[in-house]
């Protein structure tokens, strides 16, 4: 291209940098200018220094001496570089050790995002809808899996429960506390699932937590009935639904022991609350909590 035609604006100087690795030095006293409309290569042999100066000049190294200037701005103010200039590599290659979200935060810390903003910004790419629905959609994709077995579940209680008065009661005490009680144990499935760092962990943490927490109505009648269990009982969310069934189903009123179902609609209340408001935004694409 004929320089004469924009050879006032120089929109790249490179002025003696140098890049050196320790004692090696893979970069010695570059120095040229390119002009506005002006196409630019680098040509040489393996370990001339292409790449190196590719990166300084694209500020991902820094300069072990000298100083360049693209469109004015000075190599001292990178930020400013990086939003004018865009980097095409011959091999487009991610790095395997890093998640995707993890490469998307790094790419945002380069062009010059803190690590709150850059974290917020890949999670925005990768999720398709906020946090916080979607952990309200993996709730209701459980509670459609309870109602859809519902439907299985009553020929079976029709033929245990026929000729008997508490066919209708078994019935209605399976969709409404059984709802509740699934529906708390999905949603502290999913709390659990959000704060583990993997599959595994979630699974075993929340095997352990509703296994400690049923573990109560396995116990003999005279333990149960001392002060410190029974009260362990009613505010245990699992246990407390439990006992309002068994209760309704010895012939209770369904008002007598409404008391009990307040443990498990608190803990259902909490579990939603938090797992669509502590998680939103902080949950992790590959589990767990990043600070």
């Amino acid at each position: 291209m004929n320089r004469e035609i924009s050879k006032n604006r120089v929109v790249l100087k490179v002025h003696e940098i140098a890049k050196s690795y320790g004692q090696l030095e893979a970069l010695v006293d570059l120095s040229f200018e390119v002009y506005a409309g002006e196409m630019l290569g680098l040509l040489g042999p393996n370990g001339a220094g292409k790449t190196t100066a590719s990166r300084v000049l694209t500020t991902i190294f820094p300069a072990s001496r000298g100083q360049f200037t693209v469109m004015d701005i000075p190599d001292s103010r990178p930020e400013e570089i990086r939003n004018l200039i865009g980097v095409l590599p011959e091999n487009n290659r991610f790095p395997t050790f890093m998640t995707g979200e993890a490469f998307l935060v790094y790419m945002g810390r380069l062009y010059g995002q803190s690590k709150p903003q850059a974290r917020e910004k890949a999670i925005e790419l990768l999720t398709p809808v906020p946090r916080g629905q979607f952990v309200i959609g993996k709730l209701l994709a459980i509670l459609s899996l309870w109602l859809g077995m519902i439907p299985i579940a009553m020929p079976y209680l029709v033929l245990v429960a026929r000729g008997t008065d508490v066919m209708l009661t078994s019935v209605m005490l399976l969709i409404i506390p059984g709802t509740l009680l699934v529906c708390l144990s999905a949603s502290l499935g999913v709390f659990i699932s959000g704060l583990s760092p993997t599959n595994l962990v979630s699974f075993g943490v929340g095997f352990v937590v509703i296994l400690l927490l049923a573990a109560p109505l396995q116990l003999p009648g005279s333990v149960k009935d001392l002060p410190f269990v029974h009260w362990f009982m009613v505010v245990n969310p699992i246990t407390a639904v439990t006992s309002y069934q068994s209760a309704v189903i010895d012939g209770q009123a369904w008002t007598n022991e409404l008391g009990l179902l307040l443990a498990p609609v608190i803990a259902l209340l909490l579990t939603v609350g938090l797992g669509t408001r502590f998680l939103n935004g902080r949950l992790s694409l590959q589990g767990g909590i990043n600070p």
